[in-house]
């Protein structure tokens, strides 16, 4: 059990983790922070349990107050699993705090806890760095642009391939972050808390979404 500012962290991990551990608590820590300030506070609390799961499941899996991932995905000390465990923080708001009408709004909860993570490491890159944090997430969503579009990405793409991941995660967080750029940050910020607080316990749709922000 790790405790970082006001959350408390509980791992079920194999013996031998304790280093890895300790960093993944610590990117956990600082995204659920940063969402709470930015957000407010998810259904779950402030407790969130970490498990370590085998390989034949999926990668990561989230549920109310609990993130399940993978041996492989759990070892590997990458960068990307850091950017993992933020997007997977970020359901708790986006996914299980305000759920989704049907599947086809998959986007509106991957794209938002994306946006989440991506923002978090934009606030922990240095000034001179952040245009090349930007412009991965342009590429990466702009790789499969003449795939499909976003909205019919979970109709027609598996939601394990690297097509359904560029478009509804990296696609879904620009879309995200350009609206924030047109209202600015202020009013973007008001918009994700209303948001939050108008369908907390409550399933919303794309059209909800897009309602809300024309009052904003």
């Amino acid at each position: 059990t790790l405790r970082i500012g006001e959350h408390e962290l509980q791992f079920f991990a194999k013996p031998g983790n304790d280093e890895r551990i300790a960093a993944y608590g610590e990117t956990l820590g600082k995204a659920l922070t940063y969402y709470t300030r930015k957000f407010g506070t998810p259904a779950s609390g402030k407790k969130l349990i970490v498990a370590q799961i085998d390989d034949e499941s999926l990668e990561t899996y989230s549920a109310p107050g609990l993130i399940l991932i993978g041996n492989r995905q759990f070892e590997e000390a990458r960068e990307a699993t850091h950017a993992r465990l933020q997007r997977e923080a970020a359901y708790q708001w986006w996914g299980h705090t305000v759920g989704l009408k049907s599947f086809d709004d998959a986007w509106l909860s991957q794209g938002l806890a994306e946006y989440s993570a991506f923002a978090v490491r934009e606030g922990e890159t240095e000034p001179a760095k952040l245009d090349g944090i930007r412009r991965e997430l342009l590429e990466k969503a702009l790789t499969f642009e003449q795939t499909v579009s976003i909205l019919r990405a979970p109709a027609t793409l598996d939601d394990q391939s690297i097509g359904y991941q560029h478009i509804m995660y990296a696609k879904g967080a620009l879309v995200f972050k350009l609206l924030r750029d047109t209202l600015g940050q202020d009013k973007f910020d008001q918009l994700l808390r209303t948001f939050l607080e108008e369908f907390r316990g409550k399933n919303a749709s794309i059209d909800d979404f897009e309602k809300l922000a024309s009052r904003i």
